[in-house]
């Protein structure tokens, strides 16, 4: 779920890994965690996903089918906060 908003970060992740260097690919994903934090412990992680791309300026709107509901703005807030803490915007 990560990769929908850190696509360019968890492919570098990828490829640091399968290169060999594991010490790149540790660093890269401590970066990342807080993004990983903030977007699996609120609720759904589709909705959640919405949460970090509305974050990113790349949704305006975030509705979704039933019976999922769109984010709310803490949980909008929280993929910001993870975002930001991750060096993402």
């Amino acid at each position: 779920m990560i990769a929908h908003v850190a696509s360019g970060p968890m492919k570098r992740l990828a490829d640091e890994f399968d290169a060999g260097d594991l010490d790149g690919a540790r660093d890269l994903a401590a970066r990342l965690d807080p993004l990983v934090q903030a977007l699996n412990g609120q609720g759904q992680q589709a909705v959640m996903a919405k949460a970090a791309l509305k974050a990113a300026g790349r949704l305006d709107q975030t509705a979704m089918r039933l019976p999922n509901l769109g984010p709310d703005e803490d949980q909008v807030a929280l993929a910001c906060k993870g975002m930001k803490a991750a060096g993402l915007i």
